[in-house]
């Protein structure tokens, strides 16, 4: 009953979206790992200018790094980006550009876990496989009650569980694409549309009053701060900067480039800053002048706050070899792959 009705309801609200025009699973591979942390309406244009430039695998695993980096610029989050290049590289070398048909195959890619690979195997391949993202956390877990925290492993496994047992065995990736359209557009986290949802009969949350509390999450750690101190060195003669790529494999912004940076655990002034330059081993430019700083602005992530200052520095030439810097021209900064905090400041700095 659960299914009939939910995949009615489905097949008469779903939205248009580009990636639900087609069963290949390239095209459902991408939209799904754009739209990890991701907005819909955000991603729809990513999705179709990405595939707009690589079509399929073989031209994704024969591009550049940075070529992907910058198309993905906006997005966040760049190990989506650098694990999708890496995936397709592996479907050319391991699957002979065949892109994997099962769901323990699907696995095996680099950046693909248990969702997306349910969500590809269901939605591709008519797998019988479940693809639960929080959307469908949520809706499981009021529909049926489950109050075990849902970010546990047994909170997931209780989850993952139900997901099987209602699963629509004949139409799988119907069935995982009405769960989360229903999470999406009537079950949201706040102010669920429980008037208009086909499941308000069945829903155990409802009739326990229940909505507003589940799903139940065990909270996590807090944010950190961090301080970032951006120096932008500038030839305004020659019209020239150093840039760095990030070199961290750690890192989220792992290989985009932005302007030198001292990181402290506090704001630092720019005396500090030139000392800071000592204690890293960096050499500072000879004859750079602060010519200007930004106010202070603060970069939300999910675990932290990053509290950013521009540098603004004039300095007559710039020489070769500094450091681990790149000397770009001002008009090239643009085509370079680079993250938020770089973009805003050269979106909104008159070089």
């Amino acid at each position: 009953m659960i299914t009939l009705e939910l995949l009615t309801w489905y097949n008469k609200e779903k939205r248009a979206l580009p990636w639900r025009e087609t069963t290949n699973p390239y095209s459902i591979w991408i939209s799904e790992i754009m739209l990890q942390q991701t907005r819909v309406d955000q991603a729809i244009n990513y999705y179709i200018r990405f595939m707009d430039h690589f079509p399929e695998p073989e031209t994704l695993a024969k591009a550049s790094e940075d070529q992907i980096l910058k198309l993905w610029q906006g997005l966040g989050y760049y190990s989506r980006a650098r694990n999708i290049h890496k995936a397709a590289k592996k479907i050319m070398s391991e699957f002979d550009g065949q892109f994997p048909d099962t769901f323990q195959l699907l696995k095996t890619l680099p950046g693909i876990g248990e969702y997306t690979a349910g969500a590809i195997a269901s939605i591709a391949f008519n797998e019988p496989v479940p693809a639960v993202d929080g959307n469908v956390q949520r809706v499981i877990s009021r529909l049926f009650g489950v109050t075990e925290p849902v970010n546990t492993t047994k909170g997931s496994s209780i989850i993952k569980g139900i997901a099987e047992d209602i699963m629509d065995k004949d139409e799988p990736g119907e069935f995982n694409q009405a769960l989360m359209e229903l999470g999406a557009l009537i079950c949201k986290p706040q102010s669920p549309g429980c008037n208009h949802c086909p499941m308000q009969n069945e829903c155990y949350a409802y009739r326990k009053s229940l909505v507003t509390e589940l799903p139940y999450k065990v909270k996590r750690t807090t944010s950190r701060s961090r301080f970032f101190h951006y120096l932008v060195f500038l030839d305004p003669e020659n019209k020239k900067s150093y840039f760095r790529k990030r070199d961290n494999k750690n890192d989220i912004w792992y290989h985009l480039y932005e302007f030198p940076l001292i990181e402290a655990d506090k704001p630092l002034s720019p005396d500090q800053i030139r000392h800071a330059f000592m204690e890293n081993k960096l050499a500072f430019p000879e004859g750079a002048v602060l010519h200007h700083f930004s106010e202070k602005f603060i970069h939300v992530l999910s675990h932290q706050r990053i509290h950013t200052h521009f540098f603004v520095y004039h300095i007559s030439k710039l020489k070769n070899n500094l450091n681990d810097w790149q000397i770009v021209d001002y008009d090239a900064l643009h085509r370079l792959p680079t993250h938020s905090l770089t973009t805003r400041f050269t979106g909104g700095y008159n070089f």
